[in-house]
C-alpha cells in the first residue's frame, strides 16, 4: 500500500502555489501597495487571503518558491528557516493573522517533505523565533494552523484538504515502510501521527487493520479496516486498497462469527455476509468471492440461500470456468454441504480432470456421502497427479475400510481386506512426503508452485523432482526438475518451482525416492 500517486498531485499543487506566490510577490513590491498574497490569486476568489502587503508574507512566499526550485539538500532546509523564521517573528502589518497563518502551515508542511528531517524537536531547529528552546511536533502545529485559516475562510477548504495531504502521504507512506520491514509498533505510532493532520486518511486506517490482524486483536482489526473501506467508498484512486480492506474484514468477522455463541454469532455472521455482498458486487465472477459468501450465510443460519447459490451453479455448470466450480466446490465441503460439493467438484473436474486440489477435495467428499467405490477411483486419480504422499495412499485404503464394511459377499470382503492390508502397509513404507502448499498464478501466464519435501527415512538424501505442467486438457505445457538436497532424516525442506507457459492450469509428478 503507498499513496504514490496522491503525493504526487499535492506535490504539483504545492510547487504552483508557490510558483504564483512569487510571480505575485514581485508585483506586490512593485505597486507597493497591499496586494493579495500568491496563493490567493492561485486559489480564485472563494479563497480570498489578504496579505495586506506584509514583506513578510511575501518573502516566506518568495523562500518556499526556491524550495520548490531547489534539489539543494543544504538549501532546501535553509530556505524553510528562513520563511519559518518569518512567519514566527512578531509582525510588521495588523490584520494579516489569517495569512500568517496559511504561510506558516504550508512552510511547515514543506518541513515534513525534507527527506530524512525530524519533524519533532527544537523550534530552533526549524526557524522559530518564539519560544526558540522549546519543543514541537511540525503536524500537529500545521493541523492547529489550518484549523484557524479553514474557521477564518470556509472558501479554502479545497485548499486546507490539498495542504493536509501533502504531509499525510508522507507520513503514511514511511509508516507502510516500517510496517513490511516488521516494524510492527513503530508502523503503528507513525500510522497514528498521520491522523492527526489528515483524520479521513483511509489507506492509515487500512494499515492500524493490518497492525491490529498482526497482533491478533480482531475486534480492533475490524474497526479500523470498516472505516478504511468506508472512506475510501467515494475516491476511485483507492478501489482496490477498498477491495482489500473488505476482503480482510469479511474473514475476520466470519472467524469472529466460527467462535462465537448466540446472538453475537448471528450479529458477527450477517457482518461477514454484508461485507461479502459488497465484495460480489465490485467482482460477481469472483469464485472464491461467493464461496466466502456461502460460508457466511451457513454461520447465519441461512441455509436456503446456501443452496440457492449452488443451485445456480448447478444448474448451468457451463457458464463457470472450471476453478470458478472448483472453489465452489471446495466451499461447499467446508460448509458440510457435501452433496453440492460432489457435484461441483465433478463439474470442476470435467473441464480440468488433473487439478490436485480438487482431486483431494472430490475424494473427500465421496468419503463424506460414503460412495466409496467413487472414493477409491477419485485416490486413483490423485495418486497419478501427486503419487509421493502418504496421506493420499491414506484415502484409498480408507476407500476400501468403507467398501469392506458396506460389502456382503465373502469374496469381496477378502478382496477389499488384502487391498486395505496392501495400502496401508504401502503407505508406511513411502520414504518421502510431497506436500504442497500453494499453486500461485503470479501473473498471466506464470505460474510458482510452493511445497514442502519431508524425508522419512534413516539417512539424509537428496531428491530429483521431475515436473510437467499441464492445460486443461492434460497436455504438457512445459516441464522442470527440481533437486531438493540433503534433506536430514526425519526433517523436511521447502521448494519453489516458477514456470512460464500459456494455458497452465493443473500439475503432475514423477514418483521420488532417495
Amino acid at each position: 500500500m503507498t499513496v504514490k500517486a496522491t503525493a504526487a498531485l499535492l506535490t504539483l499543487t504545492l510547487a504552483a502555489t508557490a510558483a504564483t506566490a512569487d510571480a505575485q510577490a514581485r508585483g506586490t513590491r512593485g505597486q507597493g501597495g497591499a496586494q493579495r498574497p500568491a496563493a490567493a490569486q492561485a486559489q480564485g476568489p472563494q479563497c480570498d487571503i489578504q496579505s495586506s502587503g506584509s514583506a513578510q508574507v511575501t518573502g516566506a512566499y518568495e523562500a518556499l518558491s526556491k524550495f520548490n526550485e531547489t534539489e539543494s539538500a543544504t538549501e532546501r532546509p535553509r530556505l524553510l528557516t528562513q520563511a519559518t523564521k518569518l512567519m514566527t517573528s512578531p509582525p510588521d502589518r495588523p490584520g494579516i493573522d489569517v495569512a500568517r497563518n496559511w504561510v506558516l502551515a504550508q512552510t511547515l508542511v514543506a518541513w515534513t517533505l525534507v527527506e530524512g528531517h525530524p519533524t519533532v524537536g527544537k523550534r530552533s531547529s526549524f526557524g522559530y523565533a518564539s519560544n526558540p528552546e522549546g519543543t514541537v511536533d511540525l503536524l500537529a502545529h500545521a493541523d492547529t494552523l489550518l484549523d484557524a485559516v479553514a474557521a477564518a475562510k470556509p472558501g479554502c477548504a479545497t485548499q486546507i484538504e490539498g495542504m493536509r495531504r501533502l504531509p499525510y502521504v508522507t507520513t503514511v507512506n514511511q509508516a507502510v515502510a516500517l510496517f513490511n520491514a516488521g516494524n510492527t509498533d513503530s508502523a503503528k505510532v507513525l500510522a497514528e501521527r498521520s491522523l492527526v493532520i489528515y483524520p479521513e486518511g483511509a489507506p492509515t486506517y487500512h494499515l492500524l487493520g493490518n497492525v491490529a490482524v498482526k497482533k491478533q486483536d480482531m475486534n480492533t482489526a475490524a474497526q479500523m479496516l470498516q472505516r478504511a473501506a468506508d472512506l475510501a467508498k467515494t475516491d476511485s484512486t483507492l478501489s482496490e486498497m477498498r477491495q482489500a480492506a473488505l476482503e480482510s474484514l469479511a474473514l475476520i468477522y466470519q472467524n469472529l462469527a466460527s467462535a462465537a455463541e448466540g446472538a453475537q454469532k448471528t450479529e458477527l455472521a450477517g457482518k461477514a455476509v454484508a461485507t461479502y455482498r459488497e465484495l460480489v458486487a465490485l467482482q460477481p465472477n469472483n469464485a472464491a468471492l461467493q464461496t466466502g459468501l456461502a460460508q457466511a450465510l451457513s454461520l447465519s443460519g441461512d441455509t436456503a440461500a446456501v443452496a440457492n447459490m449452488y443451485a445456480q451453479m448447478l444448474a448451468n455448470p457451463g457458464s463457470y470456468s472450471s476453478m470458478q466450480l472448483l472453489d465452489a466446490g471446495i466451499g461447499a465441503l467446508n460448509a458440510d454441504r457435501n452433496a453440492d460439493a460432489v457435484k461441483l467438484l465433478e463439474a470442476g473436474l470435467e473441464k480440468n480432470p488433473h487439478y490436485r486440489d480438487g482431486l483431494f477435495a472430490l475424494t473427500i467428499g465421496y468419503s463424506q456421502t460414503e460412495a466409496y467405490d467413487k472414493m477409491a477411483a477419485a485416490a486413483h486419480r490423485l495418486i497419478a497427479v501427486d503419487p509421493s504422499n502418504p496421506d493420499n495412499v491414506g484415502l484409498l485404503a480408507q476407500a476400501y475400510q468403507g467398501m469392506l464394511s458396506t460389502a456382503t459377499d465373502n469374496n469381496a470382503k477378502r478382496a477389499y481386506t488384502d487391498s486395505l492390508v496392501k495400502t496401508q502397509a504401502r503407505a508406511e513404507r513411502m520414504p518421502v512426503k510431497v506436500a504442497f502448499t500453494d499453486f500461485q498464478v503470479s501473473s498471466g501466464d506464470q505460474r510458482v508452485l510452493n511445497g514442502m519435501v519431508e524425508n522419512r527415512g534413516t539417512a539424509p538424501a537428496d531428491f530429483v523432482l521431475k515436473f510437467e505442467f499441464v492445460d486443461e486438457r492434460g497436455a504438457v505445457v512445459t516441464s522442470k526438475e527440481e533437486t531438493v538436497s540433503a534433506v536430514p532424516p526425519q526433517g523436511s525442506k521447502p521448494f519453489s518451482i516458477s514456470v512460464q507457459g500459456k494455458g497452465i492450469a493443473a500439475f503432475r509428478y514423477a514418483p521420488l525416492v532417495p
